[in-house]
């Protein structure tokens, strides 16, 4: 089975995951966001590795081969990161899986245990995590108001120098009983959300932002490829951003992105293959830096 296509939110994501389980399926799912990428491998219908190319869950992964958290709760965490995406693409294709198998999770036990705890979460979290949002002490701090434990500590430490929510959240498992432990310590009036610090880094944000080819071009760039080799130039976009592993193109990377597309298209659509691939080089380029 293969499938692709766009997601607003991983709990469209979950029926293809219970189609899998309910298969025994061997396949590769992957996941492309703004953010990065999240690969799943199913081994007859159970989850037994990830890959990703974001830091934070890259983190998650090595805190399981050193048997720091189960394999069951960094995927959880996964999907749950992936829950405060804005959408994305997905790429589901069967193969042999070859990976380690570092763990064996029934995905339907998985999927319960995954909504109830989306279901259980504080709505005022869910927005924060959502932003990029960091934490000071309250001006009227009153320790004695709430018990601290040892974890408590650790957690309220690394918010109150400004680390933003969501790192804080994924440094520390299971991650439902983490976020109940920042909204307690909001609830007891322990911290507050630093407006000033929230500012800032949406101003870094925007200045460290990367243009990227806007989709109107694309789309003319689609149209070119379908007048090459037919009904299936519709599908080569997609397949060269897969291949780059982006869910955008910045446009400095504009030149590998048609030579790309290039390269995809069939031989047999090809009449002499070099002037042909340099004039529709050249063509679609225009398009791109016009």
């Amino acid at each position: 089975m293969e499938l692709k296509g766009e997601f607003k939110s991983i709990l469209e994501i979950i029926d293809l995951f219970q189609i899998i389980s309910l298969g025994e399926k061997n396949e590769k799912f992957l996941l492309l966001g703004k953010e990065g990428k999240v690969l799943f491998y199913f081994k007859e219908g159970k989850i037994i590795n990830f890959d990703t190319d974001i830091p934070i869950l890259q983190k998650l992964k090595e805190k399981v081969f050193i048997k720091e958290i189960l394999f069951k709760e960094a995927i959880k965490s996964v999907m749950h990161y992936v829950f405060l995406w804005e959408g994305g693409k997905f790429h589901s294709f069967e193969e042999e899986i070859n990976v380690e198998e570092v763990g064996n999770e029934n995905v339907l036990d998985l999927i319960m245990e995954f909504t109830k705890e989306i279901d259980e979460l504080p709505s005022n979290l869910t927005d924060l995590l959502k932003k990029i949002s960091s934490f000071s002490f309250s001006e009227e701090l009153v320790v004695d108001k709430v018990t601290l434990d040892k974890k408590d500590w650790k957690i309220l430490v690394r918010l109150i120098k400004g680390e933003p929510i969501k790192e804080v959240i994924f440094s520390f498992m299971p991650l439902n009983e983490s976020l109940n432990k920042i909204s307690k310590f909001i609830n007891a009036g322990l911290i507050k959300v630093d407006i000033d610090i929230i500012e800032k880094e949406k101003t870094t944000s925007k200045l460290s932002f990367t243009p990227v080819i806007p989709q109107d071009k694309l789309e003319s760039l689609k149209e070119i490829l379908i007048e090459t080799m037919g009904p299936m130039g519709e599908f080569l976009i997609d397949e060269a951003l897969e291949e780059l592993e982006v869910f955008e193109v910045p446009i400095e990377m504009s030149e590998k992105f048609v030579e790309t597309l290039i390269e995809k298209i069939p031989e047999s659509c090809i009449t002499d293959e070099e002037i042909f691939k340099e004039r529709l080089k050249k063509k679609l380029l225009e398009i791109l830096e016009t």
